[in-house]
C-alpha cells in the first residue's frame, strides 16, 4: 500500500475499515480495533482502540493480545480490515456453526484456503497468545492449531474474501 495505513485506505470512496465495521457491528456488542498507528483516526470508529503492547509489531496475534483488555464476553470474532466485500452473513455463519462443546475456534475456509483472520473463538483462548509469542510463534494458524479448531466451509461466499493488499487491487 505504499506505506499507507491499510484500514484507512479509500476503496470505492470509503476507508476499508468501514466495510469491516458494516459486516460485524450488528452482531457485536463491542468492536475493538487493533492498529499500530493513526490511533486517533480509528477512534472515530470505536472508543476501543488498542496497539501492540510491547511495540515490537509481532503481527495480528499481538493485536489480539492487546484487545483482550476489552474482551468482556465469552466469544471473540476477529476479522481483517482489508476484505471490503465481507458481509454479515459470514459472521452469522460462524456464529451459527459454532459448537462450544466441541470447538474452541472456528475459522472460515473459502473453498481454496483457510482465512485465518476470519475466526470466532472462545475469549479464554486469548490468554495463550502471550506464551505462544514469547516462544517465537507468529503464525495465526499455528496458534489456532493448539486449540480445538474447526474450519467452517464458507465457499458459497468465496467472492466475499477479496483481500486488498496492493494499490492496484483497490480498483477491483
Amino acid at each position: 500500500m505504499g506505506g499507507q495505513d491499510k484500514g484507512l485506505v479509500q476503496y470505492k470512496g470509503r476507508p476499508l475499515i468501514e466495510y469491516c465495521l458494516d459486516a460485524v457491528s450488528q452482531q457485536s456488542e463491542r468492536v475493538v480495533i487493533s492498529c499500530n498507528r493513526n490511533i486517533e483516526a480509528y477512534r472515530e470508529y470505536s472508543e476501543f482502540v488498542v496497539s501492540d503492547q510491547d511495540g515490537t509489531f509481532k503481527g495480528p496475534l499481538a493485536g489480539l493480545l492487546a484487545a483482550r483488555t476489552f474482551c468482556e464476553q465469552d466469544w471473540v470474532f476477529c476479522c481483517p480490515c482489508d476484505m471490503p466485500h465481507l458481509s454479515a452473513k459470514i459472521v452469522t455463519s460462524l456464529i451459527n456453526g459454532f459448537d462450544a462443546t466441541v470447538h474452541d475456534i472456528t475459522v472460515c475456509h473459502d473453498g481454496l484456503r483457510r482465512q485465518n483472520l476470519l475466526m470466532l473463538f472462545k475469549a479464554s483462548c486469548l490468554d495463550s497468545i502471550a506464551a505462544y509469542l514469547e516462544q517465537g510463534g507468529r503464525r495465526v494458524d499455528g496458534w489456532q492449531n493448539q486449540w480445538r479448531t474447526v474450519e467452517r466451509d464458507c465457499s458459497e461466499w468465496a467472492a466475499d474474501f477479496l483481500n486488498v493488499n496492493t494499490v492496484d487491487e483497490l480498483d477491483l
